[in-house]
């Protein structure tokens, strides 16, 4: 059943990306730092490659882990049609070190220096406040961790970057 829930926000997610328009970032910067609260809960650094296209990169700490290092490719689409709120979606991939509290094992007796790797799927939406350099987002996200241990969990996250 968690399989078939991931396939079926991946093809939402490629599907919602067909759809893309431009989207503007705070005062037309491509680079961006910030700061995530959820899953994980750590830094944030976006690099807008064109209007429709960015890079997400992140490192925190994961509330079923150690630490998560990961980066998703993000496509934005003007599903409100505002300048001020956009939507954007698309596929990352992550690791994960630490015990893992079932993150990255089913099995009870995993070792405390595991590390998992797996692959996500992002939906968020950000609100970009006119003539400021922050953004504020909200974003889900549905992992499936590949290794040790196939497993499927839902996250949500709630930040904000400035652009300086």
């Amino acid at each position: 059943m968690k399989i078939q829930i991931l396939i079926v926000y991946i093809i939402v997610t490629f599907l919602a990306s067909a759809i893309s328009t431009e989207a503007k970032t705070p005062k037309n910067k491509d680079l961006g730092f910030g700061l995530i609260l959820g899953e994980p809960a750590g830094a944030s650094v976006i690099f807008k490659i064109d209007a429709e296209e960015s890079i997400h990169a992140y490192i925190g700490n994961s509330y079923f882990g150690d630490i998560k290092i990961g980066a998703d490719y993000l496509w934005y689409f003007d599903a409100f049609n505002s300048k001020i709120v956009t939507l954007y979606t698309g596929p990352g991939a992550f690791i994960g070190f630490g015990e893992g509290n079932k993150l990255f094992r089913k099995k009870e007796n995993w070792d405390n220096d595991a590390m998992g790797i797996g692959i996500r799927g992002v939906l968020g939406v950000n609100f970009i406040p006119k003539n400021t350099s922050i953004e504020i987002f909200l974003e889900s996200a549905i992992d499936l961790t590949i290794v040790p241990d196939n497993l499927t969990q839902p996250y949500i996250a709630i930040g904000f970057r400035f652009y300086p």
